[in-house]
């Protein structure tokens, strides 16, 4: 795993200004030519996977092969940390997820910008490439040089001037021919592999990635047009499964349901795009790109000169608004055991009309000032005026209106300089004058940039009731400018009641009753007087130590000491390896209910080749033909001694039992859920038990598993935070088994059970039998990505081995992060100066931590860390105040 880089390293001759986002694999950083000063995105992996490695390489041979203006520009290839890396075109203006979240864009600009998406896709497919993951957030916007309106400036941004450029080929494949030949197989992509994002993946890539070909960009293009007409994703869904079953019955709702006002052959055009069978979408890129152009000639500036379409029909056979949105398509109504987390719906589209007050207009992540200003105009008349000023994180340079001469904007940079000082390069500014019906001329409002500059910066509005004039130098000192008196006369006309000039300008001034006029000589007092910092000081900032303790009782920090205790635990007490439980894969297919007349045969080998039980770690809710047969064979297997457990799926706190009658009378039923970290997203626990809303309890089926194994005598129960199955005994924590290191699970396939029952593979073992391969069903675990099947079989060998973690009362976790957060303060304070000496605290913490962990008695670092953390904090404070 590559580190991170810190701003100022350098990789061969760029150097690193700051880091512009994050991804599961690769983390982006904008760096800049030492010799050439040139700016350029670096695209670092910090996975380190060769699979990954081959993926980040195909990824720049693709963009590199391309050259197109709406194509992001792949130059160079360097090595980081041994890892390769991507040195790419630096686009400045956000992404078309930006776009869509900011609400629906007229029917024009949204075609303008959608012609540039497709021409990009175009000249890929010329090339014999397809994207595969075609979305949004995968469309960077190129912002023109002179992206500045007065008259425009904080109105919606006029997304139709941006540059879309498509970026992110790190899914995509090359077909044997560019045009033609679509049923032609690719070459990389493994068999019954989805590969892409759910929400704009074509049906067929969902199924099965291999065979796709450039029909599914045309697929996932449709998704995009609706999405920059709608403001929302076609295929939104309360969960990933909801998603998956929308896209392939082609269920959404019709754009004319929420845009009443597009034209008819644009609604047309979308419903094509995203037609599932790929013969009844346009034939190509090109072909698409013509029809845009087409609507595009067709459709005026302000409006529409074609009919709108039909309001939709409620019986519209594309969407059931009365459907519920997470009914299961026919392919996957049957999947692996462990459960995934709940995905949000989309938010509400915002009306065009709507979009200024509800602040959809702003770009996301920046922060706008404004501040009152004071000029001259070429007659020496004075002028108030409103300057805004957006600062924006991760771009570059200082962009002035064009309503100005060549003095004004040299002032504004220099102002920008000013009030950010080190941290200028480590954003772009925009600023504008309202109220201005001349050029602008000369250094007045140097001033004034820097105050609404500063807010900007603090997330503050600009000092109410204050007027600025007055130029600006590099060292702060405020210059002298013409035409105070003017401007001072046009402040108090306008009813305002404070007006800062520079210094040299403000002797001689005639008194203005109830006015107040400062002469400023430097920026930083000023500046601090009316936009203080705020810092609170040392004693208000003891209090801060009480927060990790908080903490600590709440278990707040519960997913990142998950990450911080499987280490801890695997070097101190090993990994969990697994000898008593062998995993049954079946392949995954779309048609796992046919599967079903395999399994009688299955328990029946299994029983006789010597399984203690077996875990069916595959939903039957469905109800199929060969679910009697099933149910003959678990009852003849239960006859032999090996009882068979199928799981129940919770739905809003109601059990979910196989469809069939049968079967649930058969067969022994339990839960399968898991527990993922909405943080680090890991699966790291699961629930031993779980109440459903009639007051039921439901045990997990590994319990059930596990008790078969040792032939428990009694069912099993949880004793205060112990679960108690036959003779064995496993820590809880809040009816939840933490797991601990698990080492890889045996697997027999489907095909071969029969051998390797003959040959006693299964003798003395549990069995849990699961879906392998299937793209909804992999989670990631502190030790990898791994099948919901081979958690669930990990979970029965810690029941096994009695291996669970044991963690602390909250109590504890508590006292631990108060002891090290006051102890570092308390010893820092009494040592000064030799405050380093209070590190002594948080090391004897450390081992105090692993030797707990040796013993199976894991606390919550989290707490304790952050207590440290403010500690030193507060122990450096007052040096920080010194200086």
């Amino acid at each position: 795993m590559t580190d991170p880089l810190a701003p100022g390293s350098r990789i061969g001759r760029y150097r690193v200004e700051l880091p512009l986002g994050e991804g599961g694999m690769a983390t982006v950083y904008r760096v800049r030519h030492e010799v050439l000063g040139t700016v350029h995105a670096l695209k670092v992996l910090h996975v380190d996977a060769p699979r990954i490695r081959e993926r980040l390489l195909s990824e720049g041979r693709a963009q590199a092969s391309l050259t197109h203006p709406h194509v992001v520009a792949v130059t160079d290839v360097l090595e980081v940390g041994g890892a390769p890396a991507l040195l790419m075109e630096f686009v400045d203006g956000g992404t078309l997820a930006d776009v869509v979240r900011a609400g629906p864009l007229p029917v024009r600009r949204a075609l303008r910008l959608f012609r540039g998406v497709v021409a990009g896709v175009a000249a890929a497919h010329a090339q014999g490439i397809v994207h595969r993951d075609l979305k949004p957030s995968n469309v960077l916007l190129a912002l023109p040089d002179d992206d500045d309106d007065d008259d425009d400036f904080g109105a919606p941004p006029d997304w139709s001037r941006a540059q879309p450029k498509v970026t992110d080929f790190g899914l995509a494949k090359v077909v044997d021919d560019a045009l033609g030949s679509p049923d032609r197989p690719g070459h990389r992509t493994e068999a019954g592999i989805a590969m892409g994002t759910p929400a704009y993946m074509a049906p067929e890539q969902i199924r099965d990635a291999r065979g796709v070909d450039h029909r599914a960009d045309l697929f996932a293009l449709g998704a995009v047009l609706y999405a920059l007409l709608a403001g929302r994703s076609p295929f939104a869904g309360p969960d990933r499964f909801a998603v998956l079953s929308n896209v392939t019955s082609g269920r959404y709702p019709p754009l004319p349901a929420l845009r009443p006002d597009l034209p008819a052959p644009c609604v047309a055009l979308v419903g094509r795009c995203l037609a599932v069978e790929p013969a009844d979408r346009p034939p190509t890129a090109a072909a698409l790109l013509a029809e845009v152009d087409r609507l595009l000639g067709l459709v005026a500036e302000e409006g529409s000169t074609l009919p709108v379409a039909p309001p939709a029909d409620a019986s519209s056979t594309t969407w059931d608004p009365d459907a519920p949105a997470s009914t299961p398509a026919p392919w996957v109504t049957e999947q692996a055991g462990a459960t995934a987390p709940t995905a949000a719906m989309s938010p509400a589209p915002v009306p065009p009309e709507d979009r200024s007050r509800s602040g959809a207009s702003e770009v996301p992540g920046s922060a706008t000032a404004s501040v009152t200003g004071l000029v001259v105009d070429r007659e020496g008349r004075g002028h108030v005026v409103e300057l805004v000023v957006v600062l924006t994180p991760g771009g570059t340079g200082v962009r002035s209106p064009s309503a100005v001469d060549r003095d004004a904007s040299v002032a504004a940079q220099l102002a920008v300089a000013v009030a950010l000082g080190a941290r200028a390069d480590a954003f772009g500014v925009r600023w504008a004058a309202r109220g201005v019906g001349f050029q602008i001329h000369g250094t007045s409002l140097g001033l004034a940039i820097a105050i609404a500059t500063r807010a900007a910066l603090l997330g503050r509005p600009g000092p109410a009731g204050w007027a600025f004039t007055g130029g600006i130098d590099l060292d702060g000192r405020i210059v002298s400018v013409h035409g105070v008196p003017a401007k001072v006369r046009a402040a108090a006309e306008a009813g305002i009641s404070s007006i800062a000039v520079p210094a040299a300008d403000h002797a001689g001034l005639p008194p203005l009753p109830g006015v107040l006029v400062d002469g400023v000589a430097h920026f930083h007092p000023l500046a601090t007087r009316l936009l203080p910092l705020g810092r609170p000081r040392v004693r208000w900032g003891l209090g801060l130590l009480v927060v990790p303790v908080l903490l600590a009782i709440l278990d707040g920090t519960s997913a990142f000491d998950a990450w911080v205790h499987h280490p801890v635990l695997a070097a101190t007490r090993g990994t969990v390896q697994v000898d008593d439980v062998v995993l049954v894969g079946v392949p995954y297919s779309t048609e796992l209910r046919e599967r079903r007349r395999d399994y009688p045969a299955l328990f029946r080998h299994l029983a006789h080749g010597g399984a203690t039980g077996v875990f069916f770690d595959i939903a039957l809710s469905a109800e199929s033909e060969h679910d009697a047969a099933m149910a003959s064979a678990i009852r003849e297997v239960a006859d032999l001694g090996m009882p068979v457990g199928l799981p129940v799926r919770m739905q809003a706190e109601r059990p979910v039992p196989p469809g069939s009658a049968a079967l649930a009378d058969a067969a022994t039923l339990g839960i399968v859920e898991a527990r993922q970290d909405s943080v680090f997203l890991h699966v790291r626990a699961v629930p031993v038990r779980l109440y459903d809303l009639d007051g039921a309890h439901w045990w997990h089926l590994a319990v059930w598993t596990a008790a078969a194994h040792v032939s428990a005598r009694t069912p099993p129960h949880l004793h205060g935070t112990t679960l108690q199955v036959g003779p064995l005994r496993s820590p809880t924590f809040a009816d939840e088994l933490t797991l601990p290191p698990v080492g890889a699970v045996p697997t027999v396939p489907l095909d071969e059970v029969e051998a390797a029952a003959a040959a006693g593979t299964f003798d003395g073992k549990a069995v849990v039998v699961g879906v392998v391969g299937a793209p909804h069903d992999s989670h990631r675990t502190p030790a990898g990505v791994r099948s919901g099947a081979e958690i669930e079989a990990g979970v029965v060998q810690v029941l096994l081995r009695q291996a669970g973690v044991r963690r602390v009362a909250p109590e504890w976790d508590a006292a631990f992060a108060a002891v090290l957060g006051f102890g570092t303060w308390g010893l820092g304070r009494l040592l000064a100066p030799r405050r380093w000496l209070s590190l002594l605290v948080p090391l004897v913490g450390a081992v105090v931590f692993v030797a707990l962990a040796a013993a199976n008695q894991v606390l919550a670092p989290g707490p304790a860390i952050l207590a440290t953390l403010v500690a030193v904090g507060l122990l450096r404070a007052p040096d920080r105040r010194a200086r």
